[in-house]
């Protein structure tokens, strides 16, 4: 049932980005106490597919950044990002 909710998630419309993402995140959490392998990429990659339109913008800049600095840990830094332009 919660990997089902995972991969159908969508943000919600009353949700702002920050709630959106806290909500992916938690629930890759609790995924992950169940003992299922959600790897931090597919975490980022849920994220990005699931940002409305205006964020654009930073998801074109993401993917144009070199793979191997596509990690968790960078993401991390730029969710600043996510509370600026909500």
């Amino acid at each position: 049932m919660l990997l089902q909710q995972w991969y159908s998630y969508q943000k919600q419309p009353d949700d702002d980005v920050t709630t959106h993402i806290v909500k992916l995140e938690n629930l890759a959490h609790r995924l992950q106490t169940l003992s299922e392998k959600i790897p931090n990429q597919m975490i980022i990659t849920k994220i990005l597919i699931t940002l409305p339109p205006s964020f654009k913008y930073f998801i074109s800049a993401w993917e144009s950044t070199q793979p191997n600095e596509r990690t968790y840990q960078s993401y991390l830094t730029h969710k600043s990002y996510f509370k600026a332009h909500h």
